[in-house]
């Protein structure tokens, strides 16, 4: 393998090899965080629970899906407004032009207009 065409070409194969792999991985990894999330839907997991979910998918496409039911649950709960609005603010910064992040606007809208004695 004397000849700078071949291992040019070598190169460029394995390369080509290696982008396929790393590629297959985070599909794989991207529908791992999927499979989790919808488990934790049909489960009916609790804030706790969701916590936990969120945690596990982060860095997948399911993150700022798993972020909103958290912050949802959260706010369903009433118990932890404060980590509800803190959720949701953050998945909403990561991910400002998601499809997420209307229905996280107007939970940040709620959360701010909540008063206890009102």
């Amino acid at each position: 393998m004397k000849s700078p065409l071949a291992r040019i070409g070598l190169a460029i194969a394995v390369t080509a090899i290696l982008v396929v792999i790393v590629r297959d991985r985070l599909d794989a990894r991207d529908l791992s965080g999927w499979e989790t999330l919808a488990a934790a839907r049909v489960d009916g997991l609790t804030a706790e629970e969701l916590e936990q979910v969120w945690i596990e998918v982060d860095g997948t496409s399911a993150e700022p899906w798993a972020g909103y039911y958290l912050a949802m649950q959260l706010y369903t709960d009433g118990t932890d407004l404060d980590r509800a609005h803190q959720v949701a603010d953050s998945t909403i910064r990561a991910f400002p032009g998601h499809a997420v992040a209307p229905m996280l606007d107007d939970l940040l809208a709620a959360l701010d207009s909540y008063s206890p004695g009102a």
